[in-house]
């Protein structure tokens, strides 16, 4: 589309599920600061999109105590259940992961260290509910976090997303905040505090979005994204945290 080409009205609606935990009360040195923060940027970003880019934005937000393994599991099959193949599904995930024996689990406010299998969420749980949709999946990813004093059983983005993209769902997509065994960084600094994975999609989705949009057709599209949100936390995190993105191989250009 040529430069100030006008976008085509709008057609999908945009579902989004925001999981976001900063208390971990039974994981005293995992707290976070600004996964709830996090969240609420993307929601908020997200709802600006509401008439321009989507049709509608029906969002849904869980964070700590809200954020329990039953509740996400409900909200995304909600989720699911109203999306069509002309929707878009956006899942985000903020906190921490673990692996317990052969699986991987996002821990949550209720998790308890004795019982990580019958107290966090089951991520293949996750990818098999992701599978069945029948809208555009895309998940953005931010399990693996520094700052914690104890770094024992780090499980990288890479391997939620791998889990992910095995589950058989075609036209789904997966931007993760770091790559291999980078952890993802959190500045005080950036406007009420943020992680700098959170902050660089909000800025490519709102207030640098000229910048972002490389051919000027007013929309964005996916590798515009990745270019620019791997570029701006590369450069923030001084080469330390590297986002990365995972699709399926039909996926072209999407917005």
């Amino acid at each position: 589309m040529a430069r100030g080409t006008t976008a085509a009205r709008p057609k999908g609606k945009l579902f989004y599920v925001g999981v976001a935990v900063d208390r971990y009360p039974n994981y005293a040195d995992k707290n976070l600061k600004y996964a709830k923060s996090d969240m609420r940027l993307i929601a908020d970003t997200i709802a600006a999109q509401s008439g321009s880019q989507y049709a509608s934005v029906d969002a849904n937000e869980l964070s700590d105590e809200r954020a329990s393994p039953p509740s996400i599991l409900s909200a995304l099959e909600a989720a699911i259940a109203h999306a069509t193949a002309d929707d878009t599904l956006l899942v985000s995930f903020a906190g921490h992961g673990k692996r317990a024996g052969e699986r991987f689990y996002f821990l949550t406010s209720q998790t308890s260290k004795d019982d990580v299998p019958g107290t966090a969420l089951p991520w293949d749980k996750v990818a098999e509910a992701l599978s069945r949709s029948k809208a555009h999946v895309i998940v953005l990813l931010d399990a693996c976090h520094s700052g914690v004093a104890s770094q024992e059983a780090i499980v990288p983005n890479d391997d939620y997303a791998s889990a992910l993209m095995r589950s058989g769902k075609a036209g789904m997509v997966v931007l993760a905040a770091s790559k291999g065994r980078q952890l993802s960084q959190e500045r005080a600094d950036l406007i009420g505090g943020h992680g700098l994975f959170s902050y660089a999609v909000a800025q490519a989705l709102g207030a640098d979005r000229k910048t972002a949009d490389r051919n000027g057709n007013g929309v964005i599209e996916l590798s515009e994204l990745y270019a620019y949100v791997k570029r701006t936390v590369s450069q923030m995190s001084e080469g330390a945290q590297t986002p990365w993105l995972s699709r399926d191989e039909i996926i072209g250009e999407a917005p």
